[in-house]
């Protein structure tokens, strides 16, 4: 994917979700049937899946080049590894924060504005994670055609 759509649907998706919070709290918050439903036990299951998704792609690209390294001889794949590595990392670390806010959830819910920065953040952890794991898909098709 290109870099600048992605860092274009990071950045709208965040000041759409922080406009949401601010003038329209009640379409993020639990007031919101779905979210309420949604960001729990069932929230950390569609993590879960699209993170083992996204490892189990990260360590084919990963080996995949430790094979083309070995071929070519190169130390240009190195910075590739490092971005890897750092995706595996910045997901493995998103899911750790979504699991702490969805414990805190229940334990702040008396305050309003509370559940809908939890609920906004929630959902702009899934779209980093879906971009990231179209970024590593795309990435694998072009490393191997």
């Amino acid at each position: 994917m290109n870099p600048w759509l992605s860092k274009f649907l990071l950045v709208s998706s965040i000041l759409s979700l922080t406009s949401a919070v601010i003038w329209r709290p009640d379409w993020v918050s639990d007031e919101n049937a779905f979210l309420r439903e949604f960001i729990d036990h069932d929230y950390l299951s569609f993590l879960g899946l699209v993170l083992t998704i996204t490892v189990a792609s990260l360590s084919q690209l990963h080996l995949s080049l430790d094979k083309l390294k070995s071929q070519l001889a190169t130390e240009e794949i190195d910075p590739i590894r490092r971005e890897i590595k750092h995706s595996a990392v910045v997901m493995i670390m998103l899911f750790a924060a979504s699991l702490l806010l969805i414990v805190a959830k229940p334990i702040i819910l008396d305050i309003e504005s509370a559940a809908a920065i939890i609920n906004s953040a929630c959902i702009f952890f899934i779209i980093f994670y879906l971009l990231v794991l179209s970024d590593i898909t795309l990435a694998i098709f072009d490393f191997h055609t």
